[in-house]
């Protein structure tokens, strides 16, 4: 038996314009989602294929903990934490989205992410799974996905260019670090938070803007780091 794979990156990207859309309208049921064409498709097997896509990545419903701090950091963020926090959900959710990591982020500023290379660590972690046109396509899907979250520019070239996350993605990184399993000075060292490709002393300034505001605990001192998140959390409950 194969290697069980969860991903939408074969067929879709990670869909940031159509989550937007429905976030904007706060419409989440399928009936209301197809009578109102929130999703702009041609036809409503194009509106319900697409939802269905969504739906099984970003889980959105009410009882599920992940989208609910999602949508609560979404309403502090600005549009390019709203791009950023849409990647990290997508990583923690799809497999071939999350393996493409290095190869993007070890590619330097200013220089090309070549599909190739998204291709063939598609290829090396799941070896002989995918048809060669399959692998390239979800390539092409995660380039795109990539783009639409900001660490990638152009249509054609696809330059490596820097991001520059603010509170609401760190927060959301630590959050996803905690569901992980991790605490204290390891949240700081999560590939969440390593996505964000934040200096310490930027990641400081974070904490402590987000310790003054009351959102998180944050103590720092004597080699010791305390991180607490039940302050935010504990407001969306």
């Amino acid at each position: 038996m194969g290697q069980q794979t969860n991903t939408i990156h074969t067929s879709r990207t990670m869909m940031f314009k159509e989550l937007r859309a429905l976030i904007d309208h706060q419409v989440f049921d399928e009936k209301s989602i197809v009578e109102m064409n929130i999703l702009g498709k041609l036809s409503a097997s194009g509106i319900r294929s697409t939802l269905n896509y969504l739906s099984g990545l970003y889980d959105f419903k009410e009882k599920n903990q992940l989208w609910k701090v999602f949508l609560y950091l979404w309403k502090m963020a600005e549009e390019s934490d709203r791009r950023i926090m849409t990647m990290l959900y997508a990583q923690y959710k799809d497999d071939l989205l999350r393996l493409s990591t290095p190869a993007v982020l070890n590619t330097p500023k200013g220089k090309k992410v070549a599909t190739k290379a998204l291709q063939e660590a598609v290829n090396k972690a799941y070896p002989e799974r995918f048809a060669p046109t399959t692998s390239l396509s979800a390539a092409q899907n995660i380039a795109s996905s990539w783009k639409q979250a900001g660490y990638i520019e152009g249509k054609i070239r696809s330059i490596r260019v820097p991001i520059e996350p603010n509170l609401p993605a760190v927060l959301f990184a630590l959050y996803l670090g905690q569901q992980d399993g991790s605490v204290g000075e390891d949240l700081l060292k999560t590939r969440w938070i390593d996505l964000l490709e934040l200096s310490q002393n930027q990641l400081h300034e974070h904490l402590t803007k987000a310790s003054i505001q009351e959102l998180i605990g944050y103590q720092k001192a004597g080699g010791i780091t305390i991180i607490k998140l039940e302050n935010f959390i504990n407001r969306i409950a």
